[in-house]
């Protein structure tokens, strides 16, 4: 588990799952976290981690670079946000690797204004 891989929002732990990865922090999580609900969220062996192709901006929004997602993914993530998409240009300079800081305001690397 690495920070970048693992997106909490509310009660729920969306856990990114790619050739790097393994469903094992899921078990761990579940035990030790049983009031949440987690979510293997696979995506492409192409992008590190999770935060590197979707992030979450507030309770409605999230950040996505689809093509990482398989439909399955795409589905659950749509049913819980409106997503925003970002396009190649913008994940290849880590677009959706933002920081959160609530009222729906974001922090960014300078060249991603969103």
């Amino acid at each position: 588990m690495e920070g970048g891989g693992i997106l909490i929002d509310r009660d729920t732990i969306y856990v990114g799952i790619s050739g790097r990865s393994t469903n094992d922090p899921i078990y761990v999580l579940q035990e030790e976290f049983p009031d949440f609900q987690i979510h293997a969220i696979p995506f492409s062996d192409q992008y590190l981690y999770l935060d590197c192709v979707f992030n979450i901006i507030s309770k409605e929004d999230a950040l996505i670079y689809i093509p990482a997602f398989s439909i399955e993914s795409r589905l659950l993530l749509s049913s819980r946000y409106n997503l925003i998409e970002v396009d190649a240009e913008e994940r290849f300079s880590m677009g959706t690797n933002i920081l959160s800081i609530g009222n729906k305001t974001i922090m960014s690397l300078p060249n991603n204004w969103i």
